[in-house]
């Protein structure tokens, strides 16, 4: 079903970096002929994608004009350092909160891949657009982002899902996967619980703050429950050794 009027970009990817950067530079409220003049983009260029920079959150009205937000200040000073992972990084967190976004994402993963003409087209129908040029050159820029965001490839004219950040950890050029184990054993399914943290971790922590959720799904009877708890308990306090951990327990 389509999506009652998103406003797509009208312009390229390039031309949208130009107006972020041009709202980063202002630390109050714009006018378009602010950012006309500071991207050396018409005005009508800048008018025409303020609707889909508010939608994606980078920018907000104000009285006078749209202000940047925290979320495209983020993006302004990563597209102004030209750090591909900041980039990408900031990139990716505005399509995993944009609904939108989400659906074409989502259609893309779901298809394994679509040819990029395909997807322009699907872009517009879910957007609930008339294929025009504006809109083209608008549904090549969504497609450029989620490329930005590493989100997708292009190969061969056919645009691939990859495999999401979260699920991955970078250590030395290569990405390895992250999981918790939980070893169960023993009569009635319940005994030790073993916990398996992939050495990648460790090492990551070196370098900064890092965040982690932990999600651990244990389906048992209440007389199990009862035998494992104190299994569990350890387990959370081995892992307090290398994080702070919060016990969040729901039925």
């Amino acid at each position: 079903m389509a999506e009652d009027g998103f406003r797509l970009p009208i312009s390229s990817y390039e031309e949208i970096v130009k107006i972020i950067l041009g709202y980063g530079y202002h630390d109050k409220e714009a006018s378009i002929d602010d950012i006309s003049y500071n991207a050396a983009i018409h005005r009508t260029q800048v008018s025409g994608n303020n609707a889909f920079l508010m939608s994606i959150g980078v920018i907000e009205p104000t009285k006078g004009g749209k202000k940047i937000t925290d979320v495209g200040k983020s993006l302004f000073l990563a597209l102004q350092s030209g750090y591909d992972e900041q980039i990408s990084h900031n990139w990716s967190k505005i399509v995993k909160n944009t609904d939108f976004l989400q659906k074409i994402l989502a259609a893309i993963r779901i298809r394994q891949g679509m040819d990029r003409s395909t997807l322009i087209t699907h872009i517009a129908y879910t957007a609930g657009q008339r294929k025009n040029k504006n809109v083209i050159a608008g549904s090549n820029a969504i497609i450029e982002i989620m490329k930005n965001a590493k989100l997708v490839v292009e190969k061969e004219d056919k645009i691939i899902p990859l495999k999401d950040e979260a699920d991955s950890h970078e250590v030395d050029g290569q990405k390895e996967e992250q999981h918790i184990g939980l070893g169960m054993s023993g009569q009635s399914g319940v005994s030790a619980v073993n916990p398996i943290i992939t050495k990648a971790i460790i090492p990551s922590l070196e370098n900064g703050p890092v965040n982690f959720n932990f999600k651990f799904n244990i389906t048992c009877t209440a007389k199990e429950f009862i035998e494992l708890a104190p299994e569990l308990k350890k387990t959370l306090k081995e892992l307090s050794d290398y994080f702070s951990v919060d016990e969040n327990v729901t039925d």
